[in-house]
Parts: C-alpha cells; sequence; structure tokens
C-alpha cells in the first residue's frame, strides 16, 4: 500500500511544482498580475481541488448522490472563478483598456470568465480522475491482499524488488533490526525485508501471531513456554528465549494464557497454566531432546533431575503440542525426538 501512496504522491508534487511556475511566472491574460496574486490564486484552485478530492468524490459520488455531486462541483467551478476574476480584474484591466473600451472590455472579460471556468473544471476533473485511480489501486491491493490471507499467504517485498508469496503457517518469527525485518521460516533461509516490522504485521492474522517486545512478533504455534519476563521459542530445534516488552507484559501474558487455554480447549486436554518453573523446566528439556534425539524418559529423568511424574506430564504436553514425537522401541520403552 505503501508504494501505491508513494507514486500518487509524487503525481500530486509533480502536478502542483508544474503548475506552480506557470502561475507565478504570469498568465499571458494578465501580464500586469504580481507574484502575489497568483500566489493567492493558485492556493484558490489547490483548496478547489482537494475539497473535490477529498471530499466532494468519497462522500458524494461514491456514495450515489449523483446530482449533489455535480451540483457542488458546477459551484465549486463558479466560486472558486469569481473569486479569482475578483483578485486579478485590476490588472487584466490594465492589460485590456489600453485598446479597447469599456463595452469591448467588458465582452473580453465574459470570455476571460469562461476560460477560467473551463480551466478550473478541469482542476477538479484531474482530482476526480486521480481519486477514482488511488482507491481503484487501494481497492486492487486490497482484493489481492484478501486472497493472500484466504489462502494464508503474507505477501513480502524483497530487496531485489520482487515479492515472495510465503506462507504464514511456515513462520517462526520476525525481528526488527537495522531498518530491516528478518523473517524467520521453518524451512529455508530467513527472508530479509525493508518493510517496517508494523507494516508487516498489520498484515498477519493476530490469532497466530503475537508481538513480544518492540521488535519482535512471534507465532503462537512455536512458542515453547513462556513466564512474566520471556518467551521461549522453538527456532530450526534451537530453543531462543525473548525478553517480553516490560510496560505489556500483563497484557502479552493475557493474550498467551488466553491462546493457551483456547489451545487446550480445541485438543480436549485439560489446561495446565505455565508457571515459572514450570516453562523453565519445558525448555530444558527440549533442549535436551534436541541434543539427544531418541532419548527415553528415564534418561531425560536422571540428567535433568526431575521427578519422573513431572517428566511424564511434561513429555505428554510437548507430544499433545507436536512439539516433541515419541516413539515405542520393541522393549517397550518410550524414545523421544524434537520436530
Amino acid at each position: 500500500m505503501k508504494n501505491h501512496k508513494l507514486i500518487f504522491f509524487i503525481v500530486h508534487f509533480v502536478f502542483w511544482s508544474i503548475a506552480s511556475y506557470l502561475f507565478l511566472n504570469n498568465s499571458f491574460l494578465r501580464p500586469y498580475s504580481s507574484i502575489s496574486l497568483e500566489s493567492v490564486v493558485l492556493v484558490n484552485i489547490i483548496l478547489s481541488f482537494y475539497l473535490s478530492y477529498f471530499v466532494f468524490l468519497p462522500k458524494l459520488l461514491l456514495r450515489r448522490y449523483f446530482l449533489l455531486f455535480f451540483t457542488f462541483n458546477i459551484l465549486l467551478v463558479v466560486l472558486s472563478t469569481t473569486i479569482e476574476i475578483c483578485i486579478v480584474e485590476s490588472s487584466i484591466k490594465q492589460c485590456f483598456l489600453h485598446t479597447l473600451d469599456i463595452a469591448s472590455y467588458k465582452r473580453a472579460l465574459r470570455w476571460i470568465c469562461i476560460f477560467i471556468s473551463i480551466r478550473n473544471a478541469c482542476f477538479i476533473l484531474f482530482a476526480d480522475v486521480v481519486k477514482l485511480c488511488e482507491m481503484q489501486a487501494i481497492q486492487l491491493q486490497q482484493n489481492q491482499k484478501s486472497t493472500l490471507q484466504a489462502t494464508h499467504h503474507l505477501l513480502i517485498n524483497l530487496p531485489d524488488r520482487t515479492t515472495l508469496a510465503q506462507d504464514i503457517h511456515q513462520i517462526v518469527c520476525l525481528k526488527y533490526e537495522e531498518r530491516k525485518t528478518t523473517i524467520i521460516r521453518t524451512h529455508g533461509e530467513p527472508i530479509t525485508t525493508y518493510n517496517s516490522l508494523a507494516s508487516i504485521e498489520e498484515d498477519l492474522p493476530t490469532d497466530l501471531f503475537i508481538r513480544i517486545n518492540r521488535n519482535t512478533v512471534v507465532a503462537y504455534s512455536h512458542i515453547v513456554s513462556y513466564d512474566s519476563c520471556t518467551v521461549t521459542l522453538r527456532i530450526n530445534k534451537i530453543m531462543e528465549r525473548i525478553l517480553i516488552m516490560p510496560a505489556k507484559s500483563e497484557e502479552i501474558l493475557a493474550e498467551l494464557k488466553q491462546w493457551n487455554a483456547q489451545k487446550y480447549q480445541t485438543t480436549n486436554t485439560p489446561s495446565t497454566a505455565f508457571t515459572p518453573y514450570m516453562g523453565a523446566k519445558r525448555t530444558i528439556i527440549c533442549n535436551y531432546i534436541a541434543q539427544h534425539p531418541g532419548c527415553n524418559s528415564q534418561e531425560i529423568v536422571q540428567q535433568i533431575h526431575l521427578s519422573e511424574r513431572n517428566a511424564q506430564r511434561i513429555l505428554q504436553q510437548l507430544k499433545n503440542e507436536g512439539i516433541v514425537d515419541c516413539k515405542e522401541e520393541k522393549d517397550g520403552q518410550k524414545v523421544y525426538t524434537l520436530r
């Protein structure tokens, strides 16, 4: 969306730069006009332009008030023309009275009014065309975004000016550093984009992602554990602890608990709130399984010095959440590997 905004900003800037140059260098119809008078005329036209651009078209035309739209635009042309004639009539008079009598001057002034009215109408018509084009570009981009969201994809602008449609379910987290956003995925190398973290976060579903701190957004599905200060994230079988933003820690913890309760309710498993102690043990167990794939519960109990009951409970939670895989060997012993 920012790309089209930049394009239309450039269009407006170039258009008004050219218009300003022509007006401030004085029209051939009023060579005796001053720069200050022409500046006032230019401001009058700009106000008419953006009144139609921001008010008449979006508030009237798009709501199908066609009669009111055309009526107000005609009145706007008449008003802007009247104001301009009142401002520069003295300079026009100086130019024509040297060669014309009063009656001829009045006839010439009528033609000048018609000319100025047509010119002002063209300005307002141009405003309406630009606004319609801009709204069409916004609509097309929103339709594209809706299509991508419906298919659970995120559109990412790459540094080489190409775009990538990334499956959001493969995104682990997003980190913003040195004016660049790095998107870490479950498969493949991280993606770097110059888009801000906030702009990307707008396109992410809030029920799947949460902002942990100012520079990090994580996927709920890759959170292993959390406590009042940190969130432990599983990134390609490696556990990483991320600090929670202190100013919003209570709000973030409430959202994490709500997500945790909904997840357990969906899987019909009794919900167990994470405590700092349990979160640390989960992290230690996950790290041990990642370093020793195929280990059994007895080995985990001995190495971590945890009671067998607590170890079995945590391993069962990790299995239900899809964080670890459990296989039963021929001797009946269960072995665990990290997904």
